[in-house]
């Protein structure tokens, strides 16, 4: 819930009607935290809500999802207040989303500085959240090291695929010139072809002309054999051929 004063009906959500139940194993994946610490986690809790969690045989507890959410942004929060326990933590959080009543806060933890372990303590604190912001820097690092080698991979691509564009470009005017030529040679054959076509109808022209003056001679010459007979209308004939 929300922290608006509604009480979440533990019971129900506990059997699983509120949503997807989570097994040890997976709510040690989304806590990031052991199995012995998913346990005492789980004890932890069930105090709390006055209430035990469900029990699959071979599977163990039975987590609402929706509870690990909220022991998850407990447990963050005890890693930032070290004046707090996870116990304290988990408690607060589950009392501002109605799982429980609220609880008193208890007084900050006084650190007795005069204590050598406990100095000691806090000394490994720091160390373990300087190395966590190393690890941290280290993966950001790697991270930025792996975008930029994309981004030199990606641009070596973009290189290359705008010099086979530009090859691309000078095939196609090559193509293109080689169109343009055969146009004009296309359009000057095209002439020629007109040119013998009319030179064609010429000739024929001719020949038929050709052809009606013989057959006119050749009246003319049947028609003075009428006329005459014997070696003299042969002779007229052949004058009349010869002549024409």
């Amino acid at each position: 819930m929300s922290g608006d004063g509604e009480r979440v009906d533990v019971a129900a959500a506990l059997r699983g009607e509120h949503g997807l139940m989570l097994s040890p194993g997976q709510v040690a994946a989304r806590l990031g935290v052991g199995s012995e610490s998913v346990r005492q986690l789980g004890v932890d809790v069930e105090d709390l809500l006055g209430a035990k969690l469900s029990i699959v045989p071979g599977r163990g507890r039975q987590w609402p999802e929706v509870l690990v959410g909220l022991v998850h942004v407990a447990l963050r929060r005890a890693a930032v207040d070290r004046s707090v326990t996870q116990r304290e933590a988990i408690a607060r959080v589950l009392a501002q989303h109605g799982w429980i009543d609220e609880v008193t806060p208890t007084a900050p933890r006084a650190v007795d500085v005069s204590n050598e372990e406990q100095l000691r303590q806090i000394v490994l604190q720091f160390d373990v959240v300087e190395q966590q912001f190393s690890d941290l820097v280290s993966r950001l690092q790697e991270g930025a090291g792996v975008q930029v080698q994309q981004a030199r991979d990606i641009q070596a691509r973009l290189d290359r695929f705008a010099a086979e564009v530009d090859r691309m470009s000078a095939r196609v005017s090559r193509i293109d010139d080689v169109s343009a030529r055969a146009l004009a040679t296309g359009a000057r054959l095209e002439s020629v072809a007109g040119d013998v076509h009319a030179q064609l109808i010429e000739v024929r022209r001719l020949v038929a002309l050709v052809h009606e003056r013989r057959a006119a001679a050749f009246a003319d010459a049947f028609r003075a054999s009428l006329l005459a007979s014997g070696t003299v209308g042969v002779l007229i004939v052949l004058i009349v051929l010869i002549v024409r």
